[in-house]
């Protein structure tokens, strides 16, 4: 079966199956390039649209009339440009606290080359790199942009500076190559990023967190079921556990009753869930097994409680009729 022609919306966007495998490092290696150049760290970074007034620098610094030709023979040598220090700071302040693959992947590349990058920014007349995402490609800024992305991505991955991104050399010099990455990247998943803003802002960062709390939810489900599964808990139980909304996504301190002699309504150890966690509390295993004759909660002395991340932690035994409820999570206690 033939693929669905791509929609003229989107005709810049590149499937899975037209990228080959062997070159999924130098694609990602772009896409990080071109975010180093937007400065976009974050995979929920909204990327901004030039303002008339970016435009109107331009082409003050270029006028209609500008051989890109020109421009790229100045590009090749172009000397380190004071403001780009400037810059370079501003990129490592962003990142200094983030922790996510795009950050991390955008440390490990030497200032050095962070200022050749910003220096071709600033020479090619623009105060900050903005393509116009929603423009057309080939307009005089877009293709600006383009040129300042490729050259300086050339020399950055030729001098070794993308080592750790797996970069193929050979690649290098294949402008056609890195200009249909770069074209996908900024016209299609940036563009869309943007247009999304456009229409709803906030879109983008609810929809994150909303995708990342979803799954915290099913992992914490997954190993609830699992957990009680095998150690031979009722089906009755199980089913408690089996819509993953039943799940809280980032629970708050847990508070176990832990009655002794002397005070029975004492309430022991708090365990504060951050990771996924288990249920369970130790009882006879063979209380748990499920028989034809099917003991109650209360005859068992069994409950269920969100114990802590470690699966063997031993509890003490609960009081006969102790309240379920009790040892429940409490959500924002």
């Amino acid at each position: 079966m033939p693929p669905k022609p791509k929609k003229t919306s989107d005709q810049y966007h590149l499937r899975r199956s037209e990228v080959p495998k062997a070159d999924t490092a130098f694609q990602n290696a772009v896409n990080i390039h071109t975010r180093t150049l937007c400065r976009l760290p974050r995979s929920s970074d909204v990327p901004r649209l030039p303002t008339p007034a970016m435009k109107q620098d331009f082409e003050n610094r270029f006028g209609p009339a500008t051989n890109l030709n020109e421009l790229r023979a100045q590009l090749r040598n172009a000397p380190v440009h004071h403001e780009a220090t400037h810059m370079v700071d501003q990129l490592r302040q962003a990142i200094a606290t983030e922790s996510g693959t795009i950050a991390n992947s955008i440390r490990r590349v030497k200032d050095s080359f962070h200022k050749t990058m910003f220096s071709a920014v600033l020479l090619a007349g623009l105060k900050a790199f903005c393509p116009d995402f929603l423009g057309s490609p080939d307009s005089l800024y877009n293709q600006a942009h383009e040129l300042v992305a490729v050259q300086t991505f050339q020399v950055v991955a030729s001098t070794f500076g993308y080592v750790h991104l797996a970069v193929d050399l050979t690649k290098v010099q294949n402008v056609i190559l890195i200009q249909e990455y770069y074209r996908s990247f900024v016209f299609s998943y940036l563009a869309n990023l943007a247009k999304g803003d456009l229409i709803m802002p906030g879109a983008l960062q609810k929809s994150i967190k909303d995708g990342n709390a979803y799954r915290r939810r099913q992992t914490l489900a997954d190993h609830r079921w699992t957990f009680l599964k095998k150690e031979g808990f009722p089906s009755r139980t199980l089913r408690l556990l089996a819509d993953v909304e039943c799940h809280s996504d980032d629970e708050g301190p847990v508070h176990i009753p832990q009655p002794t002699p002397t005070n029975p309504g004492a309430f022991g150890t708090v365990y504060h869930i951050v990771k996924p966690t288990c249920f369970g509390r130790e009882a006879s295993h063979s209380v748990r097994l499920e028989t034809s004759s099917e003991a109650s909660v209360a005859d068992a002395g069994v409950v269920i409680v969100v114990a802590s991340s470690h699966p063997k932690m031993e509890l003490e035994p609960v009081t006969q009729g102790e309240q379920i409820v009790d040892a429940l999570p409490v959500q924002g206690s």
